[in-house]
């Protein structure tokens, strides 16, 4: 396995969040109550705002010329891999759901799994900036997870 750097993590970032922007988008087109897909469309651009700050990332670093350190533990590397494929509906299919209480709680699942997906990609970052960029998106899932959890009340 090659080596990979942090510019190339936040690469898997970038594709971690396009996948949640089709999701998002995919779900909303599958769910009847005007709210809830609304709230998904809503999500979708989140998501895609979500890719710009990590591209913003990358540039930032290419522009300091910082020194991209090599992360080269082929196990952890293997892990990071596995989450983010997990993580938002790697697969190009987006699943059709009976009614909008299981969207909301497969949405749920996803975003908590891209949580998971952060922290182990912060745990491989410099503990500055690149590190910094990183909390804000894990805060950004965790309100994804509140605003599903909000609309899993409303439908139960």
């Amino acid at each position: 396995m090659n080596n990979i750097n942090a510019k190339e993590i936040l690469e898997i970032a970038i594709q971690n969040e396009m996948n949640g922007v089709e999701f998002y988008a995919g779900l909303s087109e599958n769910v009847s109550d005007i709210n809830t897909k609304k709230a998904l469309v809503e999500l979708s651009k989140q998501e895609a705002e979500h890719v710009e700050t990590v591209k913003k990332l990358i540039n930032k670093l290419v522009e300091d010329n910082k020194k991209l350190d090599y992360y080269d533990d082929p196990e952890e590397l293997l892990y990071l891999h596995a989450i983010a494929d997990s993580a938002m509906g790697h697969s190009n299919e987006i699943p059709t759901f009976t009614d909008n209480l299981a969207a909301l709680h497969y949405a749920v699942s996803l975003e908590i799994k891209s949580i998971e997906f952060y922290k182990q990609l912060l745990q491989m970052l410099q503990p500055d900036t690149e590190q910094n960029i990183v909390e804000i998106l894990i805060k950004q899932e965790k309100t994804h997870v509140k605003e599903l959890y909000k609309l899993i009340k409303e439908h139960e």
